[in-house]
């Protein structure tokens, strides 16, 4: 016998569970749900609509997805006063604008 393989090979007692067999919990577990699921699913929302905040929290995932659309990604913005169309900047040019509006500023 070879170490760490405790089975000769062709050994069909050894082979474990067949690949695709379902744990006895999944078959019970799917065979409540499609003899009670509609009715535990009208339950559980009948209590969240009562304001039960634990229904409320545990369903709310299922409710609000994430979003999977990018956010829209938007160009250069036309200016309300003049009709000028403004580019956008950088983070550079943001600051350094700033700064100079800051030192055309006069405190009297």
């Amino acid at each position: 016998m070879k170490r760490g393989r405790p089975f000769e090979p062709g050994n069909k007692l050894g082979r474990g569970r067949p690949p695709g067999s379902r744990n006895k919990r999944t078959l019970l577990g799917q065979a409540l749900l499609e003899e009670f699921g509609e009715a535990v699913i009208r339950r559980a929302l009948s209590l969240a609509l009562q304001g039960d905040s634990p229904m409320i929290r545990a369903l709310l995932p299922y409710l609000l997805t994430r979003p999977t659309d990018p956010p829209p990604k938007t160009g250069p913005l036309a200016s309300q006063k003049s009709g000028k169309v403004r580019h956008l900047v950088t983070w550079e040019e943001f600051l350094a604008i700033g700064r100079e509006r800051r030192e055309a500023v006069t405190v009297p």
